[in-house]
């Protein structure tokens, strides 16, 4: 009975130590896997089913306080109601931002640069995209490669673009893509869109092969990982660059599986102007 009880004793003392300290709370888990569930479903175009993620998000960080992870749901939310026009949402969400950074972190200022520049995109107003592109030291990877990748491309369109931007974002990529594996959190998004601007680039100054190489990657990258949105605009683009090799059928199928993705996501503007360039490649117009 002794031993029995003895044993009974070392078991639970090796069992107690063997207990790790967390490093995050479950609850911060759980709350990042939504999060990264919103963005997916904002990639895919299901505004209604990502916006109700990203507030069902938003709640699990308020409920410790997450800032970092608030910031990101908000700026969602932001990006959602900009898409759809709604200006007063759009307003009064980024103005709860702004008072959460002064009041709370200031140092997570990053989240309203971006929003900023997502602003500025949809305005096409590249110039001052590429002038605010601009990253602190401090700044975390996932921010870092967002702010390449935004002025890469647009410092791309107005023919500046440099080999040294291209090897920067480049490098960005695929440490952010061991990171995402390494973590198994993040936004798969973010990689796709490093290597579609890096596309871009290669197109800009007429590295033809380059390009098409990226899209091959951003292609299967965006339908593994469901980034409808992006998929349809590697398709685009990898038309544009078929079109420029004298790949005729080629650039055809790709601008044709480019307006299907537009027309199933009612994105008129997009779908517009693919159909133009499905006109162009026929010949239809000088």
């Amino acid at each position: 009975m002794r031993i029995s009880v003895l044993f009974l004793l070392l078991l639970s003392m090796v069992a107690c130590s063997s207990i790790k300290e967390p490093a995050q709370p479950q609850a911060r888990q759980d709350a990042d896997s939504m999060l990264s569930l919103a963005q997916g479903l904002a990639a895919s175009s299901r505004s209604d089913e990502a916006r109700e993620s990203f507030s069902y998000a938003l709640q699990m960080f308020e409920k410790f306080a997450g800032i970092d992870g608030q910031l990101s749901c908000l700026s969602g939310l932001c990006k959602l109601s900009l898409a759809e026009a709604d200006i007063k949402g759009y307003q009064e969400i980024k103005a709860k931002m702004q008072d959460i950074t002064r009041e709370i972190a200031p140092e997570l200022d990053y989240h309203l640069l971006l929003l900023n520049i997502y602003e500025l995109q949809s305005k096409q107003d590249y110039a001052a995209i590429s002038a605010l592109s601009i990253a602190k030291t401090d700044y975390p990877l996932s921010v870092k490669i967002q702010l390449a990748n935004a002025k890469l491309q647009a410092d791309s369109y107005l023919k500046r673009g440099t080999s040294d931007a291209a090897k920067t974002l480049n490098k960005m990529a695929l440490a952010y893509k061991k990171q995402l594996r390494k973590q198994a959190t993040g936004n798969p998004e973010l990689v796709s869109s490093a290597w579609y601007a890096l596309a871009y680039y290669y197109f800009s100054v007429g590295d033809y092969a380059l390009a098409i190489d990226k899209l091959a990657l951003v292609t299967d990258w965006d339908y593994r990982w469901g980034n409808n949105t992006g998929l349809g605009h590697a398709y685009w683009l990898q038309g544009q660059v078929q079109r420029k090799l004298n790949q005729g059928d080629l650039a055809l199928a790709s601008f044709r599986k480019a307006e299907i993705i537009f027309g199933a996501q009612n994105d008129s503007a997009a779908l517009k102007a693919v159909t133009n360039e499905i006109i162009r490649l026929k010949g239809d117009e000088p």
